[in-house]
């Protein structure tokens, strides 16, 4: 049986406002102008989506949190594309996706990444959950 065994030791993080905007930016320019799937990154995934399903795991597909400004930009240049491919995946495998982009209860350490306490908090709290619940699930 899985136990948790970490502890929550990690350093305050003092976040910098410059790297928003550079981030923000960075994807505003560059990164979802002429956005499009990637057919070998869908591959790959398919790859590891049946590698796991054949030792008989359980995949979950997480889109992790970023902050709001970033998901409103990701959502007008971008739209569905994205979450219409892990849709069409959960429909013909059994992977499941959680959406987890709008949590931005946890701490960031910029616009788009947690910290190590914002990434523990977010696996204590919800994918931990959802492991075990998956787990009771599987064992009925």
């Amino acid at each position: 049986e899985w136990e948790e065994s970490f502890e929550d030791n990690f350093p305050s993080i003092t976040r910098r406002p410059e790297f928003d905007i550079n981030y923000y930016l960075t994807y505003r320019r560059s990164v979802y102008v002429h956005y499009e799937l990637s057919r070998l990154h869908i591959q790959m995934l398919w790859d590891v989506i049946d590698m796991a399903q054949a030792h008989g795991a359980r995949v979950l597909l997480v889109q992790l949190p970023i902050e709001q400004q970033l998901l409103a930009l990701q959502q007008k240049m971008v739209g569905d594309v994205f979450e219409e491919m892990l849709a069409q995946i959960e429909h013909t495998s059994e992977a499941n996706v959680v959406d987890l982009r709008a949590e931005t209860r946890f701490e960031f350490v910029d616009i788009n990444h947690l910290s190590a306490r914002g990434a523990y908090n977010l696996t204590k709290k919800i994918l931990n959950p959802l492991i075990k619940k998956g787990e009771m699930e599987s064992s009925d």
